[in-house]
C-alpha cells in the first residue's frame, strides 16, 4: 500500500529520504509516493540565506488509521481524501541574541503576581508566576511592553523596532495560562480603558478588522467587520470566485457571500444553514488533484488536534453564479 505526500516548504531547502533527496521550492507543492508500510525519516537542509537563523533539522513521520502524525512544530500535516497528506514545512529557527538587554516587568492579575521576561529587539517571550509559566515566540522582535489588566485577563501592547505593534492576550485561571490573542495589527489606539486596533485582512474583498478591549467594568472584546474602500471588490472569474465566496464566509459576512450564489439558491439558504454546512474553518486551499478545476475548492478544518481537509464542488451557472454546492 502507498499514499502521496505533498511536501510543501515555505522555505527553500534540500529534502533527504531514505530512497531519495531533492531540492524543494518554497511556497511550491512537492509530491512523492510513499510505501506506507515503513515509518518515514526526514532530514530538510536550508539553501539560502533568507532565513540565516534556520538549521538542519530531522522529523519521524508515522502513518496509524489512516493519518499521518509528525510530533515536530516545524511540520503540519493535513489530511485529505484518497490517502492524499499535505505537510507544511517550516524552517527551524534558532535565535542567537543580538543583545543580552534582558528585560523584565511585573503585573498583577487574577489575584496573582506574574513576571514578564523578554530580550529586547528578539522575538522571544515569557510570563511566568510561583505555579507556572508560558513561552511565546512572537513574529515580530518586541522592543517594549505595555500592559493592561482586568480580572484576570492581561492585555500586552507590544512594539516593535519599526514602532509597529502587536497585542499579545492572556487569560490566567487554574494556574494556567490561556493566549486568546496574538495578533499583528496596523493601527492601535489607547485610551484609559481602552484598546482599539485594526487590521487589514488583505482578502479579496478588502476586509479590515477593528477590534475594541474594554477594560472599564469587566473586559470585553469587540470586533467589527469593516471594508477597506467604499465598496468590496466582487470577484468575477470562475478562477477566484471559490476563494472569494468562502473568504466571506469565513469572516461570516453572508451578506457578500450571497452575491456569489444564484438568487434561487440564495433564497433557499438561511444564514444558519452556511454555519451548519461550513461550520468554522481554519483556512481556504487549493485541491490536491493533479487536474486543476476551478470548480473544486477544500476547506481545512481542526478537531482534536487533528488537521483536515474537506473537499467541495461549486458547479457555476452560464453568468458565473454558484448554482449548487456539494461535499466529496
Amino acid at each position: 500500500m502507498e499514499y502521496i505526500l505533498h511536501i510543501k516548504p515555505t522555505f527553500n531547502c534540500l529534502i533527504k529520504m531514505p530512497t531519495l533527496s531533492a531540492e524543494l521550492q518554497k511556497n511550491r507543492l512537492h509530491t512523492f509516493l510513499i510505501n506506507e508500510g515503513e515509518n518515514l525519516s526526514l532530514s530538510f537542509y536550508p539553501i539560502d540565506e533568507e532565513n540565516k537563523n534556520s538549521l538542519p533539522f530531522a522529523c519521524q513521520i508515522t502513518k496509524h488509521e489512516n493519518k499521518l502524525f509528525c510530533h515536530k512544530k516545524e511540520v503540519e500535516i493535513i489530511s485529505f481524501p484518497d490517502n492524499n497528506f499535505l505537510m507544511i514545512v517550516n524552517p527551524f529557527l534558532f535565535y542567537y541574541p543580538s543583545s543580552f538587554d534582558n528585560k523584565t516587568q511585573q503585573v498583577s492579575f487574577a489575584g496573582e503576581k506574574h513576571t514578564i521576561t523578554y530580550l529586547k529587539n528578539e522575538k522571544l517571550f515569557n510570563i511566568q508566576n510561583s505555579f507556572n509559566s508560558l513561552n511565546l515566540t512572537t513574529q515580530e522582535a518586541i522592543k517594549e511592553i505595555k500592559t493592561k489588566t482586568k480580572d484576570n485577563t492581561l492585555m500586552c501592547i507590544c512594539k516593535t523596532k519599526e514602532d509597529k505593534n502587536f497585542v499579545i492576550g492572556l487569560k490566567y485561571s487554574n494556574k494556567n495560562y490561556e493566549v486568546f490573542c496574538l495578533q499583528n495589527v496596523d493601527i492601535l489606539e489607547e485610551e484609559n480603558n481602552k484598546i482599539t486596533t485594526y487590521t487589514n485582512l488583505k482578502d479579496f474583498a478588502g476586509h479590515g478588522k477593528i477590534v475594541e478591549y474594554n477594560f472599564e467594568e469587566s473586559f470585553k472584546e469587540n470586533i467589527t467587520l469593516v471594508y477597506n474602500y467604499d465598496h468590496p471588490f466582487i470577484a468575477k472569474h470562475k478562477e477566484i470566485i471559490p476563494y472569494a465566496f468562502f473568504e466571506a464566509l469565513k469572516v461570516k459576512n453572508y451578506k457578500l457571500a450571497r452575491t456569489y450564489l444564484t438568487k434561487d439558491l440564495s433564497n433557499k439558504l438561511t444564514d444558519t444553514h452556511f454555519q451548519k454546512f461550513f461550520g468554522d474553518f481554519l483556512q481556504i486551499h487549493q485541491t490536491l488533484n493533479k487536474n486543476y478545476s476551478p470548480e473544486e475548492i477544500s476547506l481545512i478544518y481542526e478537531e482534536n488536534n487533528l488537521k483536515f481537509a474537506k473537499i467541495f464542488y461549486l458547479k457555476f451557472d452560464n453568468f458565473n453564479k454558484i448554482e449548487n454546492i456539494s461535499e466529496q
